[in-house]
């Protein structure tokens, strides 16, 4: 389904949205307090929703993730960050835009996850060839029983089933990737 039209805070317009078998919920709606009241509805009509709100005032931040949300966004605080980063860390940012944002450069950093009969499941980073076979950098990799991320990971580093990678690399490599590596 690719939208549903209606009031948000109605729950019938969440039910006929799918709400109930939905994975995600993006909550933009113009008034905090309205972005309160969808994501405690949200929440109790489907506790597994991963839900993210956007918080118009920082300072709301906090009631929205009592409310039910996952993460909270702040647009203005985001903008700051990124304003006083193009200041202080220019080329960085360069790189980043380049890698997220430039359909043309024909890079981009992917999440992988690591499937259950994975080729790459229980080896280590050198014996899985990921850079040889598949031309892409592993910056990262966020482990399944703790969902901490492990940047720039060593070779040593064995890779499980359920881990996800996080990797730099051409996006159709990436996707052969995840065909042929990561899967069955």
């Amino acid at each position: 389904m690719l939208f549903t039209e209606g009031d948000a805070e109605d729950e019938s317009t969440l039910l006929n949205a799918g709400l109930i078998n939905a994975k995600g919920l993006i909550l933009t709606l113009p008034e905090d307090s309205m972005n309160v009241f969808v994501s405690l509805l949200a929440r109790e009509l489907n506790e597994d929703i991963y839900i993210l709100a956007r918080a118009g005032k920082p300072e709301n931040k906090r009631r929205l993730l009592r409310a039910g949300a996952n993460k909270v966004v702040s647009p203005c605080e985001v903008g700051a960050h990124r304003m006083s980063q193009v200041i202080l860390r220019p080329h960085i940012v360069r790189f980043m835009e380049d890698v997220f944002l430039d359909d043309e450069m024909d890079l981009s950093m992917e999440e992988v996850h690591v499937e259950q009969d994975s080729s790459v499941a229980g080896k280590s980073l050198s014996e899985s060839n990921l850079r040889q076979q598949f031309d892409v950098i592993v910056v990262g990799i966020i482990r399944k029983e703790t969902h901490e991320t492990e940047f720039n990971p060593g070779a040593d580093e064995v890779i499980q089933s359920g881990n996800v990678l996080i990797v730099l690399g051409k996006p159709n490599i990436i996707q052969k990737l995840r065909q042929d590596g990561c899967q069955r």
